[in-house]
């Protein structure tokens, strides 16, 4: 048996170069495991291209991490994937119109490089990676999305997310030009919500409406008004501030 790799994270088998998809599907099912994971950090690790993954349509989880902008053309062959995660700088063009089946996507953010996510009608799990957009517009045709993840991002607005009626988790972590929230009282079913280093959120109290919010976590966003409407929420079993989060 060829020498194996599991990532410890994801249960994910690590890929060689040399590997076959007979090999790779074989040992995901032999070993129970989850799916691919493709990790390109170091120059000894380098591949020419990921054309072989058009191979690879038994896939159904999908991990690359890469220095290197390779083309992702391979994408288009892989409908049965259910989670993909793409971590890799770049301008290449990622178009993810096939991936009708995905569930859960992590992507690195590129602005107008991103397309298709129009076809990507089951993604109900979404976490962007330096999303350099100044609202949630861009990918507000994901109306399943039951949880929504932004890591560093420019936004000045939550405008758009209006459309996401069964969102149930928002995280925004390092949204630190964001100010306006009047677009967060559309979501009926927001069950928890956390800022995390936003600074320019200065007041929650349009969160007061929301008759299921559950738990508002706000870890350094300075002098925060509004908490004192956000305690009387029926269904708030968790209120916590952290850093240098201050009530005003």
């Amino acid at each position: 048996m060829e020498k194996i790799s599991i990532s410890p994270v994801g249960d994910l088998l690590v890929y060689r170069c040399g590997y076959t998809p007979e090999f790779v599907n074989d040992t995901i099912r032999k070993m129970r495991l989850r799916g691919l994971r493709i990790c390109v950090m170091l120059e000894k690790e380098r591949l020419s291209d990921l054309n072989f993954l058009s191979e690879y349509g038994f896939l159904r989880v999908l991990d690359i991490t890469s220095y290197v902008d390779y083309d992702m053309s391979c994408l288009s062959s892989l409908t049965n994937l259910r989670e993909l995660t793409i971590s890799q700088n770049g301008k290449a063009t990622i178009d993810l119109s096939a991936m009708s089946l995905l569930e859960d996507l992590a992507i690195r953010w590129r602005k107008g490089r991103v397309v298709g996510l129009d076809r990507c009608c089951n993604v109900n799990d979404l976490c962007l990676i330096e999303y350099e957009e100044n609202d949630i517009a861009p990918i507000s045709e994901l109306l399943n999305l039951n949880r929504l993840r932004l890591k560093t991002s420019t936004i000045r607005t939550v405008e758009g997310i209006q459309n996401f009626r069964r969102l149930q988790t928002l995280e925004l972590g390092a949204c630190r030009r964001l100010k306006s929230l009047g677009a967060l009282r559309n979501l009926p079913n927001l069950r928890r919500i956390n800022f995390d280093s936003c600074p320019n959120v200065d007041d929650i109290s349009v969160l007061a409406g929301m008759e299921h919010l559950e738990e508002v976590e706000l870890y350094n966003c300075k002098l925060v008004a509004g908490l004192d409407r956000v305690r009387t929420l029926p269904s708030l079993k968790v209120l916590f501030l952290s850093g240098n989060t201050r009530e005003t």
